[in-house]
């Protein structure tokens, strides 16, 4: 009740002449104390009027921009769909044909009549080989090949018979028909590495002999195509472990030996180099090979005495023309102008080669 009636003095105290002029003295003096606006004030806020309408043009103009562009896509696809849609045509296929007993019964005989056949074509081709009837062979073979393309043993047979033909260039697409067949061919990839090995193409040679070693460390096939490979091509130093492992291997083996000894000669091992090759005279003075790798050992520690006396040796076993042969190769240089091999050219008869002259490689009886 108090608070009540205070407010009711205030509300006509607000009402009374007296009031409403102390009211308007209020707002005078609030009047006089606001800042006063300047002409600069009013064209700022202009210019930011105008800045805000001119955003909000180009932000409408996007926008149908944007509708347009939505809309003409829309129809683009309503008229043409996308090739990449999967199409929702059903077709209904047959079933798929399920082979009976019957037809599997049918089958297998006729495949045991085709294994048969081929079994009897490889029979025949092989003695047909062994007889040195070659075109027969091959023709046999060829026909099998029409009926079972897929025979990897025909395929094999028939390189080997091309081999025998010198036909190299097929025997290797016969060889790779093989490997593509089954690559664990043994057999088929010592034949290939030996193929390249012999076409002096050492790289491939060596990567296939590689490829077996790396599945069987004790194929001496392998070994011998590796070592041979590193010889040709001036890498004496990396066959030495091949042709050790084949010695190893093989117990006695007089051209892996001899192998061994040109290898050590090559990385001047002199010392190991003599002692395989004396060794191998000791147990057998009838390889034409031995005395000529000694010889050259000696000559390449121009050791003159001992390599004439090695070549008196051969020419007593050999005959002095055979020896003769020797003699062009420029395995001798080191010792041709010594006293004691020209002694010895003397004595036999032998010509000094022309300077230009072709040196022969050593050869055998």
């Amino acid at each position: 009740m108090p608070d009540e009636e205070q407010n009711r003095r205030v509300s006509r105290g607000a009402e009374s002449p007296s009031g409403r002029r102390h009211h308007q003295r209020r707002r005078r003096h609030s009047s006089r104390h606001r800042p006063a606006r300047r002409p600069g004030d009013r064209r700022e806020e202009k210019n930011l009027t105008g800045l805000l309408w001119a955003a909000l043009s180009v932000l409408l103009v996007l926008f149908g921009l944007f509708v347009l562009a939505s809309s003409l896509r829309k129809g683009r696809r309503a008229t043409s769909p996308e090739p990449s849609q999967p199409s929702t045509v059903k077709i209904n296929w047959p079933p798929e044909h399920v082979p009976t007993p019957e037809d599997e019964a049918a089958r297998i005989k006729e495949d045991i009549l085709t294994w048969n056949q081929v079994d009897y074509t490889r029979s025949e081709a092989e003695r047909l080989l062994k007889d040195g009837l070659l075109e027969q062979a091959e023709n046999s073979l060829m026909r099998a090949l029409g009926q079972a393309p897929d025979m990897e043993a025909l395929h094999f047979l028939l390189a080997k018979v091309l081999t025998e033909k010198a036909l190299f260039d097929e025997v290797k697409v016969h060889l790779r028909s093989v490997l593509a067949r089954n690559p664990q061919n043994e057999e088929a990839r010592i034949m290939l590495a030996t193929l390249y090995s012999s076409q002096a193409n050492h790289e491939a040679a060596l990567s296939v002999a590689e490829w077996i070693l790396a599945g069987n460390p004790y194929s001496v096939a392998a070994h011998r195509v590796a070592a041979k490979a590193f010889l040709n091509t001036d890498r004496a130093v990396l066959a030495i472990p091949h042709l050790r492992r084949i010695v190893t291997l093989e117990g006695s083996d007089v051209l892996a030996e001899n192998s061994l000894a040109v290898a050590y000669c090559r990385t001047e091992q002199y010392a190991k180099a003599s002692d395989i090759l004396n060794r191998l005279l000791v147990r057998d003075r009838s390889n034409s090979v031995t005395y000529y790798n000694l010889a050259v050992c000696y000559a390449y520690q121009a050791q003159a005495e001992n390599a004439v006396e090695t070549l008196n040796s051969a020419v007593t076993v050999f005959g002095k023309s055979f020896v003769e042969t020797w003699l062009k190769s420029a395995d001798f240089d080191t010792v041709r102008e010594s006293a004691p091999f020209i002694a010895f050219m003397n004595a036999q008869g032998f010509a000094q080669p022309a300077a230009d002259e072709d040196p022969a490689p050593p050869a055998s009886p």
